[in-house]
């Protein structure tokens, strides 16, 4: 479960990154 979260936390970051870049 917490490999599940993580790899859905991740893109997520990503994503919230390069919209605010």
């Amino acid at each position: 479960m917490r490999r599940c979260h993580h790899r859905i936390l991740v893109p997520r970051i990503l994503w919230i990154h390069k919209v605010l870049m």
